[in-house]
């Protein structure tokens, strides 16, 4: 059989922070002949980064489905006791807003987007004190979420709630000691989802 006459493996892009990155050779191995699998090597942070990285990380891409997972770099509390956000939550909302139509703008690609997975505030804030940062607050991860569903329900994608898997299988469990990243066996599972997630819509 000539090249020609060969099909195309499926291309899969999965943005996101370092959560992605950590569940991302999970992906990869569960998709196997199903799908080639890129990720950015750079951490991709907050919704407002993924913007001004969309033309590299989308557009050049051209990916068959595209898997969104960001929120927790948004929520970051800029200082002790502030009520600000690293991206506020209205401006959470048009980044969603203005990255789904231009990726719908400039690809043809499947959109899916994972909810912000959960974070265990006693050892965020233990973390914090540590190394003098303000951290998250778990309340912040739930309205984000709401948000960001909301937005994405009206503009057609899909959800991959990831927040509730870990929220089930106890995030006390999954999650690290710095009450954000993940264990190993974390990884895995988020991993295992999403690829469940993405082959239903290759």
């Amino acid at each position: 059989m000539n090249n020609k006459s060969e099909k195309r493996m499926p291309r899969v892009a999965l943005l996101g922070d370092s959560i992605r990155i950590g569940y991302e050779p999970f992906v990869r191995a569960n998709l196997v002949e199903k799908a080639f699998v890129w990720g950015p090597v750079d951490n991709g942070q907050h919704t407002t980064n993924l913007l001004l990285n969309f033309w590299a990380w989308v557009a050049a891409q051209q990916p068959d489905v595209l898997h969104v997972n960001a929120g927790l770099w948004d929520l970051r509390i800029v200082a002790p006791g502030s009520p600000f956000r690293a991206v506020s939550l209205s401006a959470y909302r048009e980044n969603i807003r203005n990255f789904i139509t231009l990726t719908r703008q400039h690809t043809d690609e499947k959109i899916i987007w994972a909810t912000i997975t959960p974070i265990v505030n006693d050892r965020v804030h233990e973390t914090a004190i540590q190394y003098f940062t303000a951290g998250r607050d778990a309340a912040d991860v739930l309205v984000y979420n709401a948000a960001a569903v909301e937005v994405a329900r009206e503009m057609g994608v899909v959800i991959n709630d990831l927040h509730a898997l870990v929220v089930q299988h106890r995030p006390e469990k999954l999650i690290c000691g710095d009450g954000v990243h993940f264990t190993g066996e974390g990884y895995h599972l988020l991993g295992c989802q999403v690829a469940s997630c993405i082959c239903e819509q290759l």
